[in-house]
């Protein structure tokens, strides 16, 4: 084989001092050359890691230089390169996995610097040569084509003037297929894909491939592909004849030019009709039929399934684009977070990147792969002030574009979590099994300790009306998620036909956000399923994915996660039966299972349904001595609303019996707690307050004999 100093580079060669180096002198060699910042940066190895775990024994570079040579053939190396040199070093520390870890990364992602570092080379390379050269300059002139260099974007020469990243494995596939097709068949591909899949990135690949690559098929060897859009088109014509006359104007220069592929992106803008849409499918057919032009299409599956059928279908070749991979994924993010660094002045780590992906399928729900990922580091970068984005980072951008809660707890949240149930109890009297699972479920979720893939906790409440399942909803809402807005309530009696389901999954209804829609936009949240025992069993069924994988889908098919949300059912099922047990003196604790049993077994539950939930809890019926607590909370509520008016009120202890005396009704608990206080105790107030009979300051002290007057 070669000898060792013909595969090293120039600089390091140079620098190395000795002929019999150990590992740790051979990265002094290296240490400051750009390879060496690449992967300090990228993947936060810094000179301590070197420093600490290198051998400095004479001579121990002798075992580094297999591990170069296994990487200079696995990625085609020219030689001994610094950046597999400074990957070879890594490697041979001992145990390299378990250290590595410690900063969160692994041996086979700092193996991803070799391409990564030879890419960023290579274009670099490329972008010299086209600077300096302007572009490879090919001969255009095949055709007059006024029409299409008027309204058309010219692919292949934007390429050839100013390059284009290298495809990855995935589009390399397609970008073959392609090419197969538009040679052998009838000239047409229609590329189908969810939005973020990269059908426009194949397409820029595609017209790359038959620029440069002398195994293309003649025929489409050098061929331009040229972009056209609805909108440019229709901004031409004043009415559907006009449009006709001018889509068959841009065939005809197509067809004589002879190195022309058209491509429509956003096809179904041309097969459609509304005010951005046009359909030229009769147009289109002739043409197809005839092979006069060659042409590229790009739709979404909802768009392809629309036309599927009509004539003009039959005629398209479809090829399927499927959503990236995290490989794939990566390898597309290594290419394209270069036009980001540079605009904002930032480098992305590796662990960013991974992480982006990560967020992006759980976040971005409008967009697939690798698309989601992108939006997710372009947004990052936008935010963020410059400098180094890591990991944390692109959770700090999420977490503030989502209001969710991703990094590690802080100590105030800590301190929360640890006292969950206290803060609960200033909202919900009694009820303790129930504020403790939903506080254990919220530890477990922040602490790492659950599921990531399914919802924080999903609860199931039974029990009569008025004993706090909706309040200990909203509690959780305000005391943990920020507000009450974060409570999304689904009334479940307004589902009671098997055609809500299709309500349900409706993103939009009206003008307005539907349930879906709701949770789509606001992740992190309490939902409340209210009264769920008068839903359609249609509709329940439909809710089942939810409470198991965190997922439902909407009307268009499109993911709506429930992972960042707590789930809660409530319903007044066999109240009766509840308040029979307790009137018995039995513990209601002790005969959960049994109660579920029998609900049950009375057909208001499937058991499918009831084992979905990760607990059951009865909500006891509220003793009178429990009311005046309930008093207690709603009189702080009152107080809270008084405090722009520097005014508070207290209730004498007889006050607040009275109050408890005249409201109680077993069948309703505490809801009529609310209607007694506002006759009694916000009249009084409402009445002193007009009658300035109250000063600035002062606190108001009501008893019984206050309420006789109203």
């Amino acid at each position: 084989g070669q000898a060792i100093d013909d595969l090293l580079e120039f600089n390091t060669l140079a620098k190395l001092k000795t002929n019999n180096p150990s590992a740790y002198q051979l990265w002094q060699a290296i240490d400051g050359s750009e390879e060496s910042y690449f992967i300090s940066n990228r993947f936060l190895i810094d000179k301590s890691f070197y420093e600490h775990f290198l051998d400095q024994t004479e001579g121990s570079a002798n075992a580094i230089w297999p591990i170069a040579e296994e990487y200079r053939q696995r990625y085609n190396l020219r030689g001994y390169t610094n950046s597999a040199l400074l990957v070879s070093l890594i490697k041979s520390v001992p145990n390299a996995d378990q250290v590595l870890r410690s900063i969160q990364t692994e041996l086979k992602d700092v193996e991803t610097a070799l391409p990564w570092m030879e890419d960023v080379l290579t274009k670099r390379k490329l972008a010299r040569e086209k600077q300096f050269m302007g572009g490879i300059g090919r001969d255009w002139a095949y055709g007059y084509t006024p029409i299409l260099q008027r309204l058309g974007y010219n692919v292949s020469h934007d390429i050839e003037m100013h390059g284009f990243f290298s495809d990855t494995s995935m589009h390399h596939r397609i970008v073959g297929q392609m090419m197969q097709m538009i040679n052998n068949g009838n000239g047409t591909v229609m590329l189908v894909g969810e939005a973020g899949v990269g059908k426009t990135t194949c397409v820029h690949s595609f017209a790359e491939v038959i620029l440069t690559d002398p195994n293309t098929p003649k025929n489409i060897l050098h061929n331009q592909v040229v972009q056209l859009d609805a909108p440019t088109l229709l901004s031409q014509a004043k009415n559907p004849g006009q449009l006709e006359e001018l889509m068959i104007r841009i065939f005809n220069e197509a067809h004589s030019a002879k190195n022309i592929i058209l491509f429509f992106d956003d096809a179904e803008a041309f097969f459609g009709s509304g005010p951005s849409s046009i359909d030229l499918s009769h147009v289109l057919q002739p043409a197809i039929e005839a092979s006069s032009v060659k042409l590229i299409l790009a739709m979404s599956p909802s768009g392809w399934q629309r036309l599927a059928g009509s004539s003009v279908a039959g005629k398209l070749q479809p090829l399927n684009v499927p959503p990236a991979d995290e490989e794939n994924t990566l390898a597309v993010l290594r290419d394209s977070i270069s036009v980001a660094e540079y605009k904002n002045k930032c480098v992305f780590t590796y662990q960013a990147l991974r992480e982006g992906y990560k967020l992006g399928s759980r976040y971005v729900t409008n967009l697939a792969m690798p698309g989601a990922a992108l939006t997710v580091l372009e947004q990052t970068a936008s935010t963020a002030s410059g400098g180094l984005i890591t990991k944390e980072t692109v959770q700090a951008s999420i977490e503030q574009t989502y209001g969710i809660k991703l990094q590690a707890t802080s100590e105030t949240e800590t301190s929360q979590l640890l006292n969950l149930e206290s803060e609960l109890h200033k909202y919900v009297i009694n009820q303790t099994r129930a504020v403790q699972v939903v506080s254990d479920a919220l530890r477990r979720a922040r602490s790492g300790v659950g599921n990531p893939n399914r919802p924080i906790g999903t609860f199931l409440f039974l029990g009569p009306k008025g004993v706090g399942k909706t309040e200990l909803s909203k509690a959780l809402a305000r005391v943990y998620f920020g507000s009450e807005d974060a409570l999304i309530r689904a009334d479940m009696n307004q589902f009671v036909t098997e055609g809500d389901v299709r309500r349900l999954i409706e993103p939009m209804q009206g003008s307005e956000l539907g349930f879906l829609g709701q949770v789509r936009k606001q992740p992190f949240s309490v939902i409340l399923l209210d009264e769920i025992e008068k839903a359609h069993t249609s509709v329940v069924n439909a809710l089942l994915q939810m409470l198991d994988e965190g997922e439902m889908r909407d009307s268009d098919n499109k993911a709506v996660w429930f992972r960042d949300a707590i789930i809660i059912a409530t319903s007044n099922a066999g109240a009766d039966k509840i308040r029979e047990i307790i009137a018995s003196g039995e513990d209601i604790d002790n005969k959960e299972d049994e109660f579920v049993e029998t609900l049950i077994s009375r057909g208001l539950f499937a058991p499918e349904f009831v084992n979905r939930f990760d607990e059951v809890v009865i909500f006891k019926p509220l003793t009178q001595d429990e009311l005046v607590s309930v008093v207690d909370i709603i009189i702080a509520g009152i107080n809270q609303s008084l405090d722009a008016q520097k005014v508070q009120v207290e209730l004498t202890d007889t006050a607040k019996r009275w109050l408890v005396e005249k409201g109680y009704d077993s069948k309703l608990g505490a809801r009529p707690m609310r209607r007694m206080a506002q006759r009694y105790v916000e009249n009084t107030i409402a009445k002193k307050l007009l009658s300035r009979s109250v000063a600035s300051g002062e606190k108001i002290l009501l008893d019984i004999s206050d309420f006789k007057q109203q």
